[in-house]
């Protein structure tokens, strides 16, 4: 038989052991989150970290909770930080990721929900941002063809202009050789009559 006190004994080490294994697991968690260590690089993460906890202590454990709604936490606080900077598709990738952790944590529920709305709103105005251009471009490309539809005519009326003058000239000279033929003939007359 054993000792009644050397079972207690070893049910109070063991206690003590497992302890001291929680508290260091979710130490090393704590220290990991700090870091920025959520989910991410793999084998070194909070998320990782309180699964170990999980397998020690079981899925309703609270401290199990409390860790993984730490995490979906870490991810809420560094998704509003990325909206702050007007990132919304980053942002919404951390809500995701929190909602990984924790499906229904109600801030993330709920944030998830307002970037998707945002990010609706955002990209309609980036469609009518875009049309707006397409239309602006198609108004430019439009009345340069007028201005060089008009420039043409322009040059077609000056070519005409001057084809008009050119022929006005040289009948003019034409004329002028003409009435100088006259005149040189009508001497020539006037000289062998008075000769």
């Amino acid at each position: 038989k054993r000792d009644p006190d050397y079972r207690q004994a070893v049910q109070l080490k063991k206690g003590i052991e497992q302890d001291l294994a929680v508290h260091s697991i979710i130490e090393k968690a704590s220290i990991q989150l700090n870091q920025g260590k959520a989910s991410f690089p793999e084998n070194d993460n909070a998320l990782e970290t309180y699964r170990q906890l999980e397998e020690m202590l079981g899925p309703q454990d609270q401290r199990v909770l409390q860790g993984y709604q730490k995490i979906a936490d870490h991810y809420y606080a560094q998704a509003r930080v990325l909206i702050g900077r007007n990132e919304i598709q980053r942002a919404l990738s951390f809500v995701d990721r929190g909602l990984l952790v924790a499906n229904n944590d109600a801030q993330l529920v709920q944030l998830q929900k307002q970037l998707r709305d945002r990010q609706n709103v955002l990209q309609e105005q980036e469609q009518q941002q875009r049309q707006r251009q397409k239309a602006e471009l198609s108004r430019l490309q439009m009345e340069q063809e007028i201005r060089l539809q008009q420039e043409r005519e322009r040059q077609q009326q000056v070519l005409l202009k001057q084809e008009i003058n050119q022929k006005n000239f040289l009948q003019q000279q034409d004329e002028q050789q003409k009435i100088f033929a006259l005149i040189t003939q009508g001497r020539q007359i006037l000289t062998s009559d008075g000769s």
